[in-house]
């Protein structure tokens, strides 16, 4: 349990001191997307580097979480894409809504 919360403390830190931050300094709009860009392109990379180093090769290569990962991510892409195109029939906005709702489960927690 020690160590599944050493690794979500960091990631969700990070987003607590953003959010923090955003209500302490009252940035504008346009300021707060680039706290994201920060976030998502600069500050998350550097944690998984630091985390990713420090993992055996061994340990990144379990298939049966590869493979689950995988699996529930298209599951919850195709009753995404269903349910939309039932509702507007047009396959743009389907797969659109289909990434949306599956990005979540290929983000930054799998390592």
């Amino acid at each position: 349990m020690l160590s599944v919360f050493n690794l979500v403390l960091p990631f969700f830190g990070l987003i607590f001191l953003g959010f923090l931050v955003a209500r302490i300094s009252r940035q504008p709009l346009e300021a707060l997307g680039w706290m994201n860009v920060f976030i998502v392109y600069v500050a998350l990379p550097a944690l998984f580097f630091q985390i990713l180093s420090k993992t055996p090769v061994a340990e990144l290569t379990q298939w049966a979480f590869i493979i689950g990962c995988t699996a529930s991510t298209l599951c919850v892409f195709l009753v995404m894409f269903g349910f939309a195109f039932f509702r507007t029939r047009k396959i743009d906005e389907s797969t659109i809504q289909g990434l949306a709702a599956a990005y979540g489960n290929i983000g930054y927690m799998g390592p």
